[in-house]
């Protein structure tokens, strides 16, 4: 019954099992794969979901994961980028889940008006309709957004709430949407007699005459339906000049007559938003009047906002190229690149002719642009557009008519002042002399890479040199990185280990060798210890000895701790191993070395060990040493592990040396473990170091004495006493530690069951 209530209890199962998840110790990946993995029991992916943040592993639980609570957790961590995928989630649970607790906090997170009309209407639970009919209401009258209020009120049924709205709400268009639904006749009097709005008034008095048009007759007969057109109410709207522009936009919205709307847009004003309003909601059959509205409009409206939309709309070639040339009435740069952008616009004279001759560059470009038969072009067009002062001009000109215009596009990658304009001429040249010279001497490293992947080496036997020179004389990645890829001479790739002057390319190159006497040669000659290894690495049986001599060359001159570290990993020589672990001057690097001494050298590699422990200032090296002391020294072993457990700066290094502890000596890591859960400063850490313990009475004192609530939750998971876990149910101030403890008495009185069985 207990853990039937905790499954009801849905928001503090999710609370419950978010703080289990903070002191579990998960890192983000574990908890990925837990989350992920159907496999998993419920529980265990609800805890992983509150220890992520990635939005990635959370949308997918959210969509796929079979569990209601898992998928709700997942999608209410969901950021503003993937609110489409938890508004899907939270429809789908709010709609088909079974819980109705699940059903109603899914429905407190949706925005979606009709959904939450129709679950206020038809769900089953009464708390689930009051959540959808809350929901609506609450944007109905609260939202910031007036759009969004509008439409929210137009979802609502309620007559309070909508009587509410029409007499408070300070958008008239919201009270324009509730007054529309109003059928309280005293309400709608007292509107019509009183309210301050003019368009209010009016509203309400052809509201009130619709709500008595269909109320019962005097002898109690049947209702009578109205005698007004559909859309009428509307019409009337969008016709009166005197109403607010925004009721009657909104008018036409809800229009579906296109007689209507078509004399609407004949009659009225030439730069009223509700004319294009109307005129963009024509039918097939209306679009002559359509195009001759926006033929207008796109010519003689002032507002060029609907200049703009009606230049898109139109279809009429001879005024889009009427407004695409240079008349007084059309000096707007951006209407005329419209109608020149305009798909219906396709005349290749007129483009040809605005190509050459248009004083604006923008407007010569996007006719340009828009040229397809490049064989009837004349050559004054070609000669225009590529000697045009405007060198960004010249190159879109020689791009458009390529073939005939190499020239002009090798100048610009060769000489524009811009390195965006070079590189764009880049991508278009075909000449491999050009591109070859660009790739060695352009000043940006991104042209020179361009223009060698620009190189043809299956067209060009030049290409396997210039790649080969690229790469032997350059030390940019981006130049000698494309090059090095498209090289395959096996011989290109000796010379170039031997010879280039990067050592990265050097490094790549010896990685492609199989010669043993070229990769002995330069394993012990080559100036650099990375090209050395790299040679070594690939040097056979009978070479061993010069490849252990190079891993003890880095091991112990190499620049960086870890790369000296990974090298001793890789020798086997005693002599160097010796040298370095008594030499080398970080601790974590003799360490490594005197792991690997044989049992002659057990005495130096304790000796090794037990200084590092002592000694070494960092954390990590201290612990390493302190598990490879032997039986001889575990009160050094202890007492380096405790002390970097207490006063290690970092909280992982902490961790980690109360790990170690723990598995080489527990019992004597239980005061030390007790230590961190009381007074370390990072709650991570005094977790964890709870989740290590198994000592009662240890574990018992700090869930009494933790002002924690975090380390107290945690100590209920560990507790076996029932009596001390039953206090802590019924009567801890957090109800997290509470439900912990029912949990653990649960869990504890199952396993009795288990065993008597």
């Amino acid at each position: 019954m207990r853990m039937k209530r905790f499954l009801m209890a849905a928001p503090l199962a999710l609370a419950a099992v978010g703080m289990f998840a903070s002191c579990s110790g998960l890192s983000p990946s574990k908890a990925a794969r837990i989350a992920k993995d159907p496999e998993a029991a419920w529980d265990a992916r609800l805890a992983a979901v509150h220890v992520l943040s990635d939005q990635t592993v959370l949308a997918y639980v959210a969509k796929n994961d079979e569990n209601h609570y898992v998928r709700l957790a997942a999608a209410l961590k969901l950021d503003e980028q993937h609110q489409t995928t938890a508004q899907a989630v939270f429809a789908d649970l709010a709609k088909y889940t079974p819980n109705p607790n699940i059903r109603r906090m899914a429905t407190e997170k949706l925005t979606d008006q009709t959904l939450l009309a129709d679950i206020a209407k038809n769900d089953e639970k009464e708390g689930v309709r009051i959540a959808a009919i809350a929901k609506l209401t609450d944007i109905a009258k609260n939202d910031k957004n007036r759009f969004i209020r509008q439409e929210a009120t137009r979802k609502i049924t309620d007559p309070a709430t909508l009587a509410d709205i029409a007499k408070n709400e300070k958008d008239r268009m919201v009270r324009y949407y509730a007054i529309l639904k109003l059928t309280d006749q005293a309400l709608l009097t007292d509107l019509m007699q009183n309210d301050p709005d003019e368009y209010i008034r009016k509203l309400s008095r052809d509201r009130l005459r619709g709500v008595q048009m269909r109320a019962p007759n005097a002898g109690g007969g049947k209702v009578e339906t109205a005698k007004e057109p559909t859309g009428s109410q509307a019409y009337r709207i969008a016709k009166d000049s005197k109403v607010a522009l925004g009721a009657r936009l909104a008018a036409v919205k809800e229009m579906t007559d296109q007689t209507e709307l078509a004399d609407v847009v004949k009659n009225d004003e030439r730069d009223s938003p509700v004319r294009l309003a109307a005129a963009l909601k024509l039918d097939e059959q209306h679009q002559t009047t359509a195009q001759i509205a926006f033929g207008d409009m796109a010519k003689y409206a002032k507002d060029p906002n609907i200049r703009r939309v009606a230049i898109e709309k139109l279809t009429n070639p001879g005024l889009l190229a009427e407004i695409a040339r240079w008349g007084a009435n059309y000096a707007d740069v951006s209407m005329r690149q419209l109608a020149v952008n305009n798909t219906h616009l396709t005349d290749q004279k007129l483009l040809a002719d605005i190509a050459i001759n248009d004083e604006n560059a923008l407007i010569r470009t996007a006719a340009m642009k828009k040229l397809t038969d490049l064989t009837s072009l004349t050559q004054t067009l070609i000669t225009d557009m590529t000697q045009n002062k405007d060198g960004d001009m010249r190159l879109n000109a020689a791009i458009r008519l390529d073939a005939l215009a190499q020239a002009t596009i090798a100048d610009q990658a060769k000489n524009a002042k811009f390195q965006w304009t070079r590189l764009r001429a880049v991508e278009k040249l075909n000449d491999q002399a050009t591109l070859l010279d660009i790739a060695k001497n352009d000043q940006s490293g991104e042209v020179r890479a361009a223009a060698t992947l620009r190189l043809n080496p299956s067209h060009q036997a030049a290409a396997q040199a210039a790649f080969a020179d690229i790469a032997r004389t350059q030390e940019d990645s981006l130049i000698y990185g494309p090059a090095l890829k498209r090289l395959t001479d096996p011989a290109v790739f000796a010379d170039l280990a031997k010879n280039a002057k990067s050592q990265n390319v050097r490094m790549d190159a010896a990685k492609k060798l199989a010669d043993q006497a070229l990769l002995a040669d330069l394993a012990e000659n080559d100036p650099d210890l990375g090209v050395r290894y790299v040679a070594a690495e690939k040097l056979d049986q009978q070479h061993q000895a010069l490849a252990q001599a190079v891993f003890a060359d880095v091991a112990k001159n190499g620049d960086h701790f870890s790369t000296r570290r990974d090298m001793v990993e890789k020798l086997n020589d005693q002599t160097s191993l010796l040298d370095i672990a008594q030499n080398d001057k970080h601790g974590s690097v003799r360490v490594a070395a005197a792991k690997k001494l044989d049992k002659q050298h057990h005495t130096v590699a304790q000796s090794v060990f037990a200084n590092v422990a002592k000694n070494d200032p960092y954390g990590w090296a201290r612990i390493a040493a302190a598990e490879n002391l032997d039986e001889q020294q575990q009160a050094l072993a202890q007492a380096t592990l405790a002390d970097v457990a207490k006063n290690e700066k970092e909280g992982p290094v902490r961790l980690a040396a109360g790990r170690a502890l723990n598995k080489l000596y527990p019992a004597a890591a239980q005061a030390v473990l007790a230590d961190m859960a009381r007074n370390d400063k990072d709650r991570d850490t005094r977790c964890e170091a709870v989740r290590l313990m198994t000592d009662q009475t240890l574990l018992a004192d700090i869930a009494k004495n933790s002002e924690d609530a975090n380390v107290r939750f945690a100590t209920m998971y560990r507790l076996n006493d029932k009596a001390l876990l039953t206090d802590f149910m019924n009567n801890d101030k957090s109800p997290n530690v509470r439900l912990a403890a029912e949990q653990r008495l649960d869990l504890l009185k199952g396993m009795e069951r288990g065993r008597k069985r």
